[in-house]
């Protein structure tokens, strides 16, 4: 028996990469247009973490509750 049924896995692990891709996106942009080498995209990747966390969680809650 697993925790969670397939649905939700697939979900989350598509919400990881989702979000994961926007925020790196976001800092490599950042660095290219400021020239800022690693900084922005260490500084995304640190806020991606906190903030996947949340939508994961806020996600579960949702699907678990729709769920019959």
């Amino acid at each position: 028996m697993s925790l969670y049924p397939w649905r939700i896995r697939l979900a989350v692990i598509l919400t990881h990469l989702v979000v994961l891709a926007v925020f790196l996106g976001v800092g490599v942009w950042i660095d290219r247009q400021y020239g800022s080498s690693p900084k922005a995209l260490l500084i995304s990747l640190v806020l991606s973490f906190p903030c996947v966390q949340l939508i994961s969680w806020r996600l579960i809650k949702r699907m678990k509750r729709t769920s019959v």
